[in-house]
């Protein structure tokens, strides 16, 4: 997702806006609640529930082989991964509270609507995992899911 409302808690990935095309925005947990808030009827943040299921959908532990977009965004792609899945993850990494970035182009944090006050993210990275920050300085990426 590319979409910023020029308040705090949005960020270039990498701290470089020319990566906005390729990788979009890095969201804060605050940042996040305000997005969800605005998004048109119909459309939502997922949640754990929406994370779980396609991760099982997808075939749990290794759903994060079948989601990678293109070799160019991550360091590196082993041979077996593909974006099979279509959801075309890209290798954004996350922002720390100190203002560092990690992760660029080894993994995807995509963040859950579970909870506004803690950041919780599935890693979709050199493994699967949901991963609890646990305050709010941390930022990662955002899926939109709509409703059918």
């Amino acid at each position: 997702m590319r979409y910023t409302d020029g308040q705090a808690g949005i960020y270039h990935v990498n701290n470089n806006a020319a990566n906005d095309l390729d990788f979009g925005l890095l969201y804060s947990p605050l940042a996040l609640a305000r997005i969800a808030a605005i998004l048109p009827a119909g459309w939502r943040i997922p949640d754990n529930l929406d994370w779980n299921a396609t991760i099982n959908a997808l075939g749990s532990q290794s759903a994060y082989k079948s989601c990678a977009l293109n070799a160019s965004l991550w360091n590196s792609i082993p041979v077996e991964w593909s974006n099979s899945s279509g959801l075309s993850f890209v290798g954004a990494g996350y922002r720390t509270p100190q203002g560092t970035f990690s992760d660029f182009k080894a993994s995807s944090f995509m963040l859950s609507s579970v909870n506004y006050n803690i950041l919780q993210a599935y890693n979709f990275g050199s493994n699967l995992s949901l991963d609890d920050f646990g305050e709010n300085g941390y930022c990662g990426s955002i899926r939109c899911v709509k409703d059918v």
